[in-house]
């Protein structure tokens, strides 16, 4: 296995027009490189992408980033078998090896590769997913490239990104074999691991829905601007949604040097200032050997984003402190699609004289970059919480029984009973009808929505065995005395 850190990254997750009616709004994610794990050669033997799907629907391809280059990869790059397979269901979810769909990429060259699955399977909407890459070359030792994706320095929060559980997306590589696989997640709280590894990874459905990580490369260190006096930093951007409430906004930065707060404004078209925060520099707690973090502007009330108006996010400081920041890049170039970023504005700076848009790696102005920032509207999200657990229950051999459950929390909910443990296929619901059942058993239900899940109490299942009903018969019976000194003889006969 190897990893790098870089000047540029890619991040991915839903970042879509419909984001107004979601919990967030704006690029939403932080990164400070790209990481690659190698599939094949000296390194892991598979790769795997964890997801929670937030569509249902027939998932007809994915949009993968290799790099193959010189120490990324190594002769032909190899050939791979892509497996959708659904979650094992365990605390760890791993991979289950239950293949739904799937399809092979041989020798990608091509950095950003679509997977076609030949037979797309239809996934449910909150469930776990797992896109499961397998070295198949006859030399995998010899013929490999390397998956590239999201990474972040060593994070202080136990969250790797503030808008997405860890569970959701991750990335994870088996350790073992493929008869015996080891499975390990990529991320700072396991052991050897400097960081926190997220796909780079593009879904999209038969239907047209797609979404994904559309950034692909992080503006970090050539690209990096100072917020201070003359010195400012700011997203322009154009509502194309419905109008949003939004409650407060985040952005990631770094304190270089002083006292004085950061001002964190929303400006109108006009320039006027309609909400802000001085957040002062102790907030800005560095997460990583970077020094980057999120601060968060928490509005008096709640500011209304109006669907066409144009607005800013303004970053300043007085010339007593300075502070910086740099924005990452969407994927247009690239084929990302429109869903997978943040349409609506872009990234720009200025030393005091005008508004310049933010030059890439290379120097070039462009448009293609966004701070890392995010609104926050609504309430927020809810874990599921077991309000009536399923009771236990006595039936008569060979009937069924319904267990219920009722959960409260952020909807979509999602249900997966479990006997024994195992999941059942298919008991998807609140309510969960046996079959016919001859034998005792447990039965619990795991509770799921973006946030997190919760697994309820055992409900005991009993069988009871009915004794069969007393029966009466009657006999006929007839004495038959001889006489003669010999003994009497009794003669008896059963009813049929």
């Amino acid at each position: 296995m190897f990893h790098r850190t870089m000047l540029c990254a890619l991040l991915l997750i839903a970042v879509t027009r419909g984001v107004h009616a979601q919990q967030y709004y704006g690029s939403k994610w932080g990164a400070d490189g790209l990481a690659n794990t190698v599939v094949g050669g000296s390194g892991a033997v598979q790769g795997d992408y964890r997801f929670r799907s937030t569509h249902a629907g027939k998932l007809q391809d994915v949009r993968t980033f290799f790099i193959c280059a010189t120490g990324y990869g190594a002769g032909t790059g190899g050939s791979y078998r892509v497996d959708l397979e659904t979650d094992d269901g365990s605390t760890n979810h791993f991979p289950s090896g239950a293949v739904l769909a799937t399809t092979t990429e041989k020798n990608p060259k091509g950095l950003f590769v679509t997977e076609t699955f030949a037979s797309p399977a239809t996934i449910a909407q909150g469930q776990l997913y797992h896109v499961v890459y397998t070295n198949i070359d006859p030399s995998p030792r010899v013929n490999y490239c390397s998956l590239d994706m999201l990474y972040w320095q060593s994070p202080a929060s136990a969250e790797a990104q503030p808008t997405i559980a860890n569970t959701d997306w991750a990335h994870l590589y088996n350790e073992g074999t493929i008869s015996a696989p080891v499975w390990h997640w990529r991320n700072q709280a396991s052991s050897g691991d400097d960081g926190n590894f997220m796909p780079t990874l593009q879904l999209d459905y038969s239907d047209g829905t797609s979404y994904g990580n559309g950034y692909m490369e992080v503006w970090i260190e050539t690209s990096r601007k100072t917020i201070s006096g003359s010195n400012a930093a700011r997203e322009t951007f154009t509502v194309s949604g419905p109008t949003m409430m939004a409650q407060s906004v985040t952005v990631r930065l770094k304190h270089e040097s002083g006292t004085d707060p950061v001002t964190v404004a929303v400006l109108n078209g006009a320039g006027a200032s309609l909400a802000g925060c001085a957040e002062p520099h102790t907030a800005i707690i560095p997460s990583g050997t970077g020094g980057d973090n999120w601060v968060t502007c928490q509005f008096a009330s709640p500011l209304a984003l109006s669907s066409g108006s144009t607005y800013a996010l303004q970053v300043a400081a007085p010339s007593t402190s300075a502070y910086s920041i740099f924005p990452i890049r969407k994927g247009v170039s690239y084929n990302y699609g429109p869903s997978t970023f943040f349409t609506d504005g872009h990234a720009q700076y200025t030393t005091g004289s005008s508004w310049l848009d933010w030059p890439s790696e290379t120097g070039e102005a462009s448009t293609q970059g966004d701070l890392q920032f995010f609104f926050t509207s609504g309430a927020p999200s809810i874990g599921p919480t077991i309000a009536t657990q399923p009771a236990s229950t006595t039936i008569s051999f060979g009937q069924t029984a319904t267990f219920n459950v009722a959960a409260t929390g952020t909807a979509p909910l999602s249900y997966q009973w479990l006997q024994n443990g195992v999941a059942i296929s298919g008991a998807t619901s609140a309510t969960y009808t046996t079959p016919a059942m001859t034998t005792g058993s447990s039965f619990a239900v795991k509770v799921s929505n973006a946030t997190g899940s919760v697994t309820s109490e055992q409900a005991a299942l009993s069988v009871m065995i009915t004794a069969p009903a007393a029966r009466t018969f009657t006999f006929t019976c007839s004495i038959n005395d001889p006489e003669n000194g010999y003994a009497p003889t009794l003669s008896c006969t059963q009813p049929r």
